[in-house]
């Protein structure tokens, strides 16, 4: 009499996704983490992090609107997606694209913001001698505040810059959206 076995209709493992190239990759990252916090300590590594963050956010925000600016108002045809059909269903006599616009040239931000990013980097590096002389640090040395004025320098010159080039930049898209297409 022979014996039949249970067929095993487990689910399988698959293998891991994780080559061992990449596993010793990711640890040493982590030990530079590590000794730069040691060394370095851990608010330098995180303005370090965050530095390099946003580098390599800016670089990706470039790339997305360089690309969205030379494709973005053109009327290139896009590939058919086999799993939807067609990219986009148009009725009968509709525009088959947004009116063309000039978002796609390139233009300088200008010299308004300029000037609002130096004022803003003038006031942050007075803001810490203002406080000082308003008795907010009045036992403060002489280095604490040089050092407080570079920081505010930095840190509104930089949000002086962000947020004046964003209005900048809405504006003018406001105003190219506002126009006459035909104009």
């Amino acid at each position: 009499m022979s014996r039949h076995f249970p067929v095993d209709r487990s689910v399988k493992l698959k293998a891991p996704k994780i080559s061992l190239r990449r596993l010793l990759l990711y640890i040493g990252v982590c030990g530079l983490l590590f000794a730069a916090i040691k060394y370095l300590g851990i608010y330098a590594v995180c303005l370090l992090g965050i530095g390099i963050l946003s580098i390599l956010a800016h670089l990706a925000a470039a790339s997305v609107g360089h690309r969205m600016r030379n494709f973005g108002d053109r009327g290139h045809d896009l590939p058919e997606d086999p799993l939807v059909g067609h990219v986009g269903s148009h009725h009968q006599g509709e525009p088959k694209y947004a009116p063309t616009t000039k978002l796609y040239q390139k233009r300088s931000l200008g010299l308004p913001i300029a000037v609002l990013t130096c004022l803003g980097i003038i006031g942050g590096a007075a803001l810490p001698w203002f406080l000082q002389s308003q008795g907010a640090f009045s036992d403060s040395t002489t280095s604490e505040l040089w050092m407080g004025s570079v920081a505010f320098a930095l840190l509104i010159g930089l949000a002086t810059f962000l947020s004046t080039s964003f209005l900048w930049v809405l504006l003018s898209a406001w105003r190219q959206a506002s126009r006459d297409p035909g104009g």
